[in-house]
Order: C-alpha cells, then structure tokens, then sequence
C-alpha cells in the first residue's frame, strides 16, 4: 500500500507587508505549494493552493485551511513547503510577475518531523528569496503547521450511475459519453475533476423500460477518490456521492437536463 503524508496548514494573517507603486496598499493573495526538490531545473510541485484575496492591506487577514498530500517521507529533505505572496492588484493575474511579488516563506519539511502529530504556530518573516529583481520583501506571515506523516489514503468511494440508453444502440459513443459523465459530474458537484475516477462502462444486467420499450441502459461506474490522507477527506468523498443524488432530482442541474439521461445513483465502498 502507497504511504502518504500530510501537511495541514492555517494561513492566518500577515503585517507590515510592503506598499505598491503610487502608495497604492495591495491586494494580497496566497499562493501555497508543497515543492519535490532535487529534480532537474525547477522544484516540481506536488500539491498546490490559492487564497481568496484580501483586499487594500498592507496587514491582510486570510484565515485560510487546507491540506495538502504528497508522497510518504522516508527523506523528507525532498520536501519543502512554499507560500508566496502577490500583490493582484485588483486584476485577476493567472501568471503573477516580479512586479507584484510581495514576499515568500520556504521551509523544510525535514524541519516538521520532530513535530510529527502537533501543531507549530510561528510568525515567519517573508524573504526575497527567488524574486531578486522584486521590490523588496518586508512583513511578516503568521502560519500554523501540523505535520502528519505515513498515513495510509482511505478508499474511494464508489458510484455507479444508471444513463437511459440503449446499450446495444450507444455501444460506440460510450467514451464520449464517459468524458461528458465526468465533465457534467465535476460541475455538478463543484469538485476538481482530478478527484473523479472513471472505472468504466458496461450493460446493465436488469432491463429496464423507457417510452414503452425494453432496453439494457448503460451502468457506468465512478470513483471518488480522496487524495488527501485523513478522515475528514473520506467524509468529503462520501458528501460528494450524497450531493450527486440530490442532483439528480433537481430539474435545474446538468446532470437532470443532459443529454446523458441519467435516472439512477447507486453508492458502494
């Protein structure tokens, strides 16, 4: 069985972060990653998060929680956390600059496993650090940690969902259909697409009817996965496959109105 770690963080404030050009105050946003060090060229990420923006601060509150998973750590000085902070200004930027780099706090994650199971709470002072054609960094950024290594991933949750079709009829537009499923899935549910697992397509055993005639719909089978090691994450999974249904019997979600016809959910571990 794959091992994994994790690392629950709370960004919860920063102060004295530095102004922008004009005097303008900034509007902050944290860009959270878990690094693989050692490979070729740049750090490779592993698990990534972005903040909400805190709007016209240089003392900006983010209260944000998280988890973030990666491999288990037989040498965790493989690892390093990264968050940086950026300056939006009010433009939504996919790509961040120099120019808008606000400070940054790297750190180990070989420096966590004494604390194996507790909670640090420490203010880091944010640094330059990659960014030396920036302004400088000032401020600091008030982060609490909590290290959990070698946890075992619980299992998926499994769906399997019941689409109105004629399978001998569909035979051939199955992997079309399979890429809408989870597209319309996904939506429906406000989840990454990376947590939706496609097992795969087959014909019903039990015949049904629709508009009079019989038929052996189409039965295609879904996991939802957790990729975060811990109970709350199974829970998750487990709420996903609950909001599915609820989908299903509301006229106004695309998994009701598709073009898939999907009548059934049936839930399985």
């Amino acid at each position: 069985v794959r091992m994994v770690a994790l690392l629950q963080v709370e960004i919860a404030h920063a102060k004295g972060l530095r102004g922008c050009v004009g005097g303008r105050r900034p509007n902050t946003v944290a860009w959270a990653r878990i690094v693989e060090k050692g490979k070729a060229g740049k750090p490779q990420p592993v698990s990534t998060l972005i903040s909400q923006r805190s709007i016209n601060t240089t003392d900006p509150v983010f209260d944000e929680k998280f988890s973030l998973s990666f491999p288990g750590l037989n040498t965790p000085s493989e690892y390093q956390l990264e968050i940086t902070l950026w300056d939006q200004g009010g433009v939504d930027k996919s790509i961040p600059s120099d120019s808008n780099f606000l400070g940054e706090v790297i750190l180990n994650l070989v420096k966590l496993k004494p604390w194996d199971g507790l909670v640090l709470d420490q203010l880091f002072n944010l640094r330059q650090g990659q960014y030396a054609n920036a302004p400088t960094a000032a401020g600091q950024l008030s982060l609490k940690l909590k290290f959990l290594s070698e946890l075992q991933p619980p299992s998926p949750v499994g769906i399997s969902l019941v689409l109105y079709h004629n399978w001998d009829n569909v035979t051939h537009d199955i992997p079309g259909m399979e890429t809408q499923l989870l597209h319309d899935l996904a939506s429906g549910l406000e989840t990454e697409r990376a947590r939706l697992e496609l097992v795969g397509s087959e014909r019903s055993s039990q015949q049904i009817m629709v508009s009079g005639q019989a038929i052996f719909p189409v039965l295609t089978h879904v996991n939802i996965i957790s990729p975060l090691a811990h109970g709350s994450d199974r829970r998750l999974a487990q709420e996903l496959e609950t909001k599915a249904r609820m989908l299903l019997r509301d006229e106004r979600s695309a998994l009701f109105r598709g073009p898939l016809n999907i009548r059934e959910i049936y839930a399985h571990d």
